[in-house]
């Protein structure tokens, strides 16, 4: 079973989808316009974005191997290497190319959760902004996808796999020897132009810096 298998399962929940396309994260340098990323440059052949979010959580070693484990990476190789990597990685991703139209953008999904509401925070209904994605469309309007901690995504080690509200719980492992288990989540945003082009999105840090968010996989899908 490759990627674009595995991704065509985990978006089961959606209606009506004719195609799906996974959209390649690798290759994007500091910039996240295109080049040498900071991953192919050690030789380690997997997306930056991916290696920012998880490696700079200091203890999620176990994640990264477990997240990279469906593409045969060599984890130890990566493991070894993480450090001298992350002076070199950007702190935000900008430029991810789509270059299609789209119904709906599927955002796979994992993060090291650091803050959440206060009690009183709660009372009043206010959630915890952990990242922010943009969409970029062709005709240079943008807009903005809030990814909230609680909502759309919890942490990345569990006990039990949590449900949130706004996603869908799309893959968990238990981890070797421990009662806790990996798990990433699926965040679907249904396109409001979905006749227009998407050109590219970005992936920023959320306004309450909430925690590490770690984008997995792009996937786009179209029921037309």
């Amino acid at each position: 079973m490759d990627l674009a298998d595995v991704t065509r399962e985990l978006m089961t929940p959606a209606k009506a989808i004719s195609e799906i396309k996974v959209l390649q994260l690798q290759g994007l340098g500091a910039n996240g316009t295109g080049g040498e990323s900071a991953g192919q440059a050690a030789g380690l052949g997997v997306a930056s974005p991916v290696l920012k979010a998880i490696l700079e959580a200091g203890a999620a070693y176990p994640l990264l191997r477990e997240m990279l484990a469906f593409s045969q990476v060599d984890t130890d190789k990566i493991a070894d290497q993480a450090r001298a990597l992350l002076a070199r990685l950007p702190a935000e991703v900008k430029g991810i190319p789509v270059g299609r139209k789209a119904d709906a953008l599927f955002f796979l999904m994992a993060a090291r959760v650091d803050k959440r509401p206060t009690p009183d925070d709660r009372k009043k209904g206010k959630q915890l902004e952990l990242a922010r994605y943009v969409v970029h469309y062709a005709d240079g309007k943008t807009a903005d996808v809030p990814i909230q901690a609680e909502v759309h995504v919890e942490g990345y080690r569990q006990p039990t796999p949590l449900a949130v509200p706004g996603a869908q719980v799309a893959w968990t492992r238990k981890y070797e020897g421990a009662d806790e288990s990996a798990v990433a989540y699926s965040v679907q945003w249904t396109n409001p132009r979905p006749d227009a082009e998407i050109a590219s999105v970005d992936l920023l840090p959320g306004a309450d810096k909430a925690g590490v968010p770690a984008l997995l996989a792009l996937t786009a899908a179209s029921g037309r």
